[in-house]
């Protein structure tokens, strides 16, 4: 395995800071820490209903998909493309995120 660690990724990407393994078998993994988000006065919580995909909730409340990653990386979500219906998640003021990324 061979780890790169001096690659520039774009901006705002969740792997811009982080590590890209390249295993023998070709196969690429990228590795990063999550964000850390401390709560504020502008976050908003939505309970996820039957059919919400991340990317959709992102596009609702930051107005572009892109941003799924920083609701999954504010709440505990294993997979976050099978979200659970009835679970409610943290919605982070995206304008204090990006003061912080």
């Amino acid at each position: 395995m061979i780890a790169f660690d001096d690659i520039n990724l774009r901006e705002n990407n969740p792997y811009s800071v982080g590590s890209i393994f390249v295993f023998v078998e070709g196969d690429i993994a990228l590795d990063r820490d999550p964000i850390k988000v401390t709560k504020s006065f502008n976050d908003r919580y939505y309970t996820i209903v039957a059919g919400d995909e991340i990317g959709n909730i992102a596009f609702d409340y930051y107005g572009n998909s892109k941003w799924w990653w920083v609701i999954w990386d504010s709440n505990d979500i294993e997979n976050p493309f099978e979200l659970k219906v009835g679970n409610t998640l943290l919605i982070p003021d995206l304008n204090r995120i990006k003061a912080t990324i």
